[in-house]
């Protein structure tokens, strides 16, 4: 089972975009050990609406080439891991 549900994510969020309060007040509010999962719920949720918030439920993979053309893809643009990953869907 999972750790948190979408619907507890997506209130959450919600009540972040809300304001006022920010990421660690929101965490010491619902007992969360940090704020980093509030902070990725936001991000996912602003990048894909929802859908960012549903687990995922089968494990990807990727072939070495790909794995290549995204390393190299990164490296020629100086891109940052969530740049690369929103990039390739990753």
């Amino acid at each position: 089972m999972a750790k948190y549900s979408d619907a507890f994510k997506e209130q959450l969020v919600q009540e972040y975009l809300r304001g006022p309060k920010g990421y660690k007040r929101l965490a010491k509010k619902y007992g969360l050990p940090s704020m980093s999962p509030i902070k990725e719920w936001v991000d996912a949720y602003r990048l894909l609406g929802r859908e960012g918030l549903k687990r995922k439920t089968k494990k990807s993979t990727y072939t070495g080439s790909f794995k290549w053309d995204v390393l190299y893809w990164r490296k020629q643009r100086g891109a940052s891991l969530q740049e690369t990953a929103e990039a390739f869907g990753l």
